[in-house]
């Protein structure tokens, strides 16, 4: 990303993040878009650890290998819960949720 780029995003993200209502949903966006980072790269440690090329686990999981490869290439994909549940199914992974250690404050 150019200089310019990166100058007018932050210069955006000023202008959010100075109002309450907006920064409270950039934050639920930004935790959201790192969640969703973090288990895909899980998934994706337990694929390599498997031996499992991603156009298998593609196909265990009844996708085209290009979705797969994609989903754990970009740094914004957003999965839908039913695919990253078939993902982790089919490396003999389970999806588990529990309350955070510290409760989360956005606001």
């Amino acid at each position: 990303m150019s200089e310019t780029n990166r100058g007018r995003w932050a210069e955006m993200r000023e202008r959010i993040v100075s109002t309450p209502d907006l920064r409270e949903q950039y934050e639920l966006t930004k935790h959201a878009i790192s969640s969703t980072r973090q288990v895909l790269m899980e998934i994706d440690d337990e694929r390599q650890r498997a031996s499992l090329s991603k156009a298998e686990l593609a196909r265990r999981i009844g996708m085209t290998p290009s979705v797969v490869r994609r989903l754990f290439s970009s740094k914004s994909s957003n999965p839908t819960l039913g695919t990253v549940i078939n993902m982790a199914g089919a490396l003999g992974m389970e999806i588990e949720l529990k309350p955070p250690k510290q409760p989360k404050c956005f606001s």
